[in-house]
């Protein structure tokens, strides 16, 4: 659709003139691209795994008695 059709629509459905369309500068969208074509499973975090690994970095220290 070029510009002057598009500007022609809008101004008939909004009572708008013409070159109040115009000025205000109409476009079409374009949809958004999809960046993935299949289906992927979603990202999840196993925040107990995630617990273990850190206790198992720093084991624990016997209590010093004063």
């Amino acid at each position: 659709m070029r510009r002057t059709e598009l500007n022609r629509q809008v101004a008939s459905a909004t009572g708008e003139s013409l070159g109040c369309i115009a000025r205000r500068g109409f476009s079409l969208v374009q949809p958004p691209r999809r960046l993935f074509t299949e289906e992927r499973e979603p990202l999840l975090v196993d925040w107990d795994g995630v617990e273990a690994t850190h206790r198992s970095q720093f084991p624990s220290r016997p209590h010093r008695h004063r």
